[in-house]
Protein backbone atom coordinates (compact mmCIF):
# COMPACT_ATOMS: atom_id res chain seq x y z
CA UNK A 1 0.00 0.00 0.00
CA UNK A 2 2.74 2.44 0.72
CA UNK A 3 4.63 1.69 -2.56
CA UNK A 4 1.19 2.53 -4.43
CA UNK A 5 1.11 5.37 -2.07
CA UNK A 6 4.42 6.35 -3.36
CA UNK A 7 4.37 5.90 -6.90
CA UNK A 8 0.66 7.97 -7.13
CA UNK A 9 2.26 10.66 -5.34
CA UNK A 10 5.49 10.48 -7.59
CA UNK A 11 2.92 10.48 -10.89
CA UNK A 12 1.24 13.61 -9.72
CA UNK A 13 4.59 15.93 -8.48
CA UNK A 14 5.95 14.95 -12.25
CA UNK A 15 2.42 16.12 -13.83
CA UNK A 16 2.27 18.97 -11.65
CA UNK A 17 5.66 20.10 -12.44
CA UNK A 18 5.38 19.72 -15.73
CA UNK A 19 1.87 21.34 -16.73
CA UNK A 20 0.98 23.68 -13.78
CA UNK A 21 2.36 26.71 -16.22
CA UNK A 22 -0.53 26.19 -18.90
CA UNK A 23 -3.07 24.39 -16.07
CA UNK A 24 -2.73 28.47 -15.07
CA UNK A 25 -3.21 29.97 -18.36
CA UNK A 26 -6.51 27.62 -18.83
CA UNK A 27 -7.87 28.88 -15.45
CA UNK A 28 -7.69 32.15 -16.35
CA UNK A 29 -9.20 31.33 -20.05
CA UNK A 30 -11.97 29.60 -17.94
CA UNK A 31 -12.77 32.44 -15.29
CA UNK A 32 -13.22 34.75 -18.24
CA UNK A 33 -15.95 32.48 -20.42
CA UNK A 34 -17.68 32.08 -17.07
CA UNK A 35 -17.69 36.03 -16.53
CA UNK A 36 -18.95 36.40 -19.88
CA UNK A 37 -21.80 33.30 -19.59
CA UNK A 38 -22.73 34.62 -15.82
CA UNK A 39 -23.08 38.88 -17.16
CA UNK A 40 -25.10 37.38 -20.15
CA UNK A 41 -27.37 34.90 -17.78
CA UNK A 42 -28.00 37.80 -15.52
CA UNK A 43 -28.16 40.39 -18.19
CA UNK A 44 -31.16 38.24 -19.57
CA UNK A 45 -33.26 38.32 -16.45
CA UNK A 46 -35.89 40.33 -15.74
CA UNK A 47 -35.07 40.94 -12.01
CA UNK A 48 -30.99 40.33 -11.27
CA UNK A 49 -31.07 39.34 -7.91
CA UNK A 50 -27.82 40.24 -5.47
CA UNK A 51 -27.96 36.47 -4.42
CA UNK A 52 -28.00 34.80 -7.79
CA UNK A 53 -24.68 37.85 -8.81
CA UNK A 54 -23.07 36.62 -5.22
CA UNK A 55 -23.02 33.24 -6.17
CA UNK A 56 -21.96 33.15 -9.39
CA UNK A 57 -19.05 35.63 -8.45
CA UNK A 58 -18.21 33.02 -5.61
CA UNK A 59 -17.70 29.88 -7.58
CA UNK A 60 -14.70 32.14 -9.82
CA UNK A 61 -12.07 30.28 -7.76
CA UNK A 62 -13.95 26.73 -9.09
CA UNK A 63 -14.47 28.01 -12.54
CA UNK A 64 -10.54 28.60 -12.24
CA UNK A 65 -9.86 25.12 -10.85
CA UNK A 66 -12.38 23.45 -13.63
CA UNK A 67 -10.02 24.71 -16.35
CA UNK A 68 -6.49 24.26 -14.62
CA UNK A 69 -8.16 20.58 -14.23
CA UNK A 70 -8.99 20.39 -17.60
CA UNK A 71 -5.56 21.21 -18.64
CA UNK A 72 -4.05 18.91 -16.82
CA UNK A 73 -5.86 16.08 -17.38
CA UNK A 74 -5.60 16.75 -21.35
CA UNK A 75 -2.31 17.28 -21.02
CA UNK A 76 -1.50 14.07 -19.64
CA UNK A 77 -3.99 11.81 -21.40
CA UNK A 78 -3.66 13.66 -24.61
CA UNK A 79 -1.58 16.48 -25.63
CA UNK A 80 1.72 15.59 -24.16
CA UNK A 81 2.15 11.69 -26.20
CA UNK A 82 3.75 10.70 -29.22
CA UNK A 83 2.07 9.37 -31.71
CA UNK A 84 2.63 5.86 -31.77
CA UNK A 85 2.10 3.44 -34.70
CA UNK A 86 0.09 0.92 -32.77
CA UNK A 87 -3.66 0.86 -32.28
CA UNK A 88 -5.13 -0.94 -28.94
CA UNK A 89 -8.60 -1.26 -28.72
CA UNK A 90 -9.80 -3.24 -25.56
CA UNK A 91 -13.20 -3.47 -25.23
CA UNK A 92 -13.67 -6.41 -22.30
CA UNK A 93 -14.29 -4.94 -18.95
CA UNK A 94 -11.23 -5.78 -16.22
CA UNK A 95 -8.68 -6.95 -19.13
CA UNK A 96 -6.60 -4.68 -17.23
CA UNK A 97 -7.02 -6.06 -14.14
CA UNK A 98 -3.41 -7.22 -12.54
CA UNK A 99 -2.10 -7.81 -9.68
CA UNK A 100 1.32 -5.90 -9.93
CA UNK A 101 1.96 -2.43 -8.71
CA UNK A 102 2.13 -1.10 -12.13
CA UNK A 103 -1.83 -2.29 -13.02
CA UNK A 104 -2.92 -1.04 -9.41
CA UNK A 105 -1.41 2.42 -9.77
CA UNK A 106 -3.25 3.13 -13.46
CA UNK A 107 -6.96 1.76 -12.15
CA UNK A 108 -6.32 4.08 -8.56
CA UNK A 109 -5.33 7.04 -10.67
CA UNK A 110 -7.89 6.49 -13.56
CA UNK A 111 -10.18 6.81 -10.67
CA UNK A 112 -8.43 9.57 -9.01
CA UNK A 113 -8.19 12.01 -12.17
CA UNK A 114 -11.84 11.92 -12.38
CA UNK A 115 -12.66 12.95 -8.45
CA UNK A 116 -12.26 16.83 -9.27
CA UNK A 117 -14.41 16.98 -12.38
CA UNK A 118 -17.23 15.05 -10.18
CA UNK A 119 -16.64 17.70 -7.48
CA UNK A 120 -16.53 20.87 -9.79
CA UNK A 121 -18.73 20.25 -11.80
CA UNK A 122 -21.77 19.83 -8.94
CA UNK A 123 -20.33 22.83 -7.79
CA UNK A 124 -20.52 25.16 -10.80
CA UNK A 125 -24.09 24.05 -12.57
CA UNK A 126 -27.26 22.63 -11.26
CA UNK A 127 -27.68 19.94 -14.06
CA UNK A 128 -24.41 17.92 -12.64
CA UNK A 129 -26.04 17.86 -9.00
CA UNK A 130 -28.17 15.31 -10.63
CA UNK A 131 -26.68 11.94 -11.18
CA UNK A 132 -27.38 11.07 -14.83
CA UNK A 133 -26.31 14.05 -15.60
CA UNK A 134 -22.90 13.78 -13.94
CA UNK A 135 -22.12 10.32 -14.96
CA UNK A 136 -23.15 11.36 -18.06
CA UNK A 137 -20.39 13.91 -18.18
CA UNK A 138 -18.13 11.59 -16.45
CA UNK A 139 -18.38 9.23 -19.55
CA UNK A 140 -18.43 11.35 -22.42
CA UNK A 141 -15.53 13.25 -21.14
CA UNK A 142 -13.44 9.63 -20.82
CA UNK A 143 -14.83 8.69 -23.96
CA UNK A 144 -14.08 11.59 -25.67
CA UNK A 145 -10.19 10.90 -24.14
CA UNK A 146 -10.24 7.14 -24.96
CA UNK A 147 -11.20 7.59 -28.70
CA UNK A 148 -8.79 10.49 -29.49
CA UNK A 149 -6.17 8.57 -27.87
CA UNK A 150 -6.89 5.53 -30.12
CA UNK A 151 -7.64 7.66 -33.28
CA UNK A 152 -4.19 10.06 -32.91
CA UNK A 153 -2.32 6.55 -31.67
CA UNK A 154 -2.01 8.50 -28.64
CA UNK A 155 -2.66 5.51 -26.36
CA UNK A 156 -5.04 2.69 -25.74
CA UNK A 157 -8.23 2.35 -25.64
CA UNK A 158 -9.60 0.87 -22.92
CA UNK A 159 -12.60 -0.11 -21.09
CA UNK A 160 -11.47 -0.23 -18.24
CA UNK A 161 -10.14 3.33 -18.26
CA UNK A 162 -13.86 4.54 -18.90
CA UNK A 163 -15.31 2.45 -16.09
CA UNK A 164 -12.52 3.78 -14.14
CA UNK A 165 -12.98 7.43 -14.95
CA UNK A 166 -16.63 7.14 -14.48
CA UNK A 167 -16.31 5.78 -11.08
CA UNK A 168 -13.74 8.59 -10.19
CA UNK A 169 -17.13 10.46 -11.00
CA UNK A 170 -19.11 8.96 -9.27
CA UNK A 171 -17.11 8.89 -5.93
CA UNK A 172 -16.93 13.53 -6.45
CA UNK A 173 -20.13 13.57 -7.20
CA UNK A 174 -21.07 11.74 -4.14
CA UNK A 175 -18.66 13.30 -1.71
CA UNK A 176 -20.53 16.47 -2.81
CA UNK A 177 -23.89 15.48 -1.90
CA UNK A 178 -23.13 14.03 1.35
CA UNK A 179 -21.61 16.98 2.45
CA UNK A 180 -24.50 19.09 0.71
CA UNK A 181 -26.97 16.82 2.89
CA UNK A 182 -24.45 17.42 5.93
CA UNK A 183 -24.71 21.19 5.82
CA UNK A 184 -28.49 21.28 5.14
CA UNK A 185 -29.78 19.06 7.81
CA UNK A 186 -27.19 20.99 10.18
Amino acid sequence: MKKLLVTIFNDCATYWASYYKAGIIWGIASVIFYIITLSYNLTHQQEISKCRLVCGLIKLPFAALLGFYCCLVLEITVFSRSVGTVRVLRLVPFATWGSDLWHLTLWVENILMMVPLGILLYILWKPFRQIGWSMFAGALFSLLIECTQFIGRLGKFETDDIMNNVFGMLLGFLLCKGISKISCST
